[in-house]
């Protein structure tokens, strides 16, 4: 079935440029990956073969045996998901390497753990220790999420305003009317379609878009054969309109054919997008960004003194 839908994609998927055509392999990748992974779970299915002083876990070329005498203790841990509970059970042997099972992999389960249970020894003081809570653990997760989230904070302290020459300008011809639509989070959005660049969807969205100042003359600007200049980021114009500098892996293979557009002025060069809007709009933004990560980031924080002194006080 997957290879027939690998299949269905080669023949549909008809590229219009030679990004596309990069594009595509990629478009095989999922199902390849789906593919790959049930021979990989085919390969790595166990089966549990018990016997009197050891027992065996078979998988497709390989058999591992273990003897019990090997083993120095077995505990069990509950664990209780969204939909589902499950326990897994622990084999620890001298070592100090540890086996895990857990009860839902195996219909069996049961049968074959009795037996192997039988003829292990439980070391109660040392599953006290093997049972203590992962404070540290956690501690290090939240110390690092927490991390995580005041350096993305750091993104939104650019408090700079923007002027005109943070774009540069492509003068255009409109070949058709505006047409508003809906991104995907349901907020309306224009799409341009200019003659000379036919490759690009050009998108005023975001805080372009709500920084509109007259709308009437806006609409009025954008009809069918109107002369405009297109305000782009520097950095954006000069991959994909002037070519003068590679594209990125992201801009080639995911935002080739997305370009945002800043700033609309008219035939008479009258600027139709408010920039002192824009750096308001985009001011507000960046304080509610850095108070929102800042929050996070301080609450993870909170979490990981919290377990820290957690695991001092289960090592004391």
């Amino acid at each position: 079935m997957l290879t027939f839908f690998i299949y269905l994609i080669d023949i549909n998927f008809q590229p219009t440029n030679e990004y596309e055509e990069d594009l595509k392999p990629f478009g095989f990748l999922f199902p390849i990956l789906v593919i790959i992974y049930c021979f990989y779970y085919l390969l790595n299915q166990k089966r549990f073969y018990v016997y009197n002083t050891y027992f065996e876990i078979k998988v497709l070329f390989k058999t591992d045996k273990y003897f019990y005498s090997e083993i120095k203790t077995h505990y069990s841990e509950e664990f209780q998901g969204k939909y589902s509970e499950w326990t897994e059970h622990y084999l620890v042997f001298n070592t100090d390497e540890k086996i895990t099972i857990v009860t839902t992999e195996y219909d069996n389960f049961h049968e074959f753990f009795y037996e192997i249970k039988q003829r292990i020894k439980k070391n109660k003081k040392l599953n006290t220790l093997l049972k203590q809570p992962k404070s540290l653990r956690y501690a290090v997760i939240c110390g690092i999420i927490s991390l995580v989230l005041f350096y993305f904070s750091s993104y939104f302290y650019d408090f700079r305003p923007i002027d005109h020459k943070d774009y540069l300008y492509m003068q255009t011809v409109l070949q058709n009317d505006e047409t508003f639509v809906r991104n995907g989070e349901g907020k309306k959005q224009i799409e341009i379609e200019v003659i000379e660049q036919k490759d690009f969807n050009f998108i005023i969205s975001g805080n372009s878009y709500a920084a509109i100042s007259d709308q009437y003359s806006f609409n009025e600007t954008f009809k069918k054969g109107n002369k405009i200049a297109i305000g782009i980021k520097k950095d954006e114009f000069i991959k994909k309109i002037s070519k003068t500098k590679k594209l990125s892996f992201l801009d080639k293979y995911f935002n080739f054919k997305l370009i945002r557009v800043h700033q609309i002025k008219d035939a008479t060069g009258k600027s139709l997008i408010d920039l002192e809007e824009i750096n308001r709009l985009n001011t507000e933004s960046n304080y509610l960004s850095i108070g929102t990560l800042s929050l996070f980031g301080l609450l993870f924080l909170f979490l990981t003194f919290g377990n820290y002194k957690a695991h001092l006080k289960t090592n004391k």
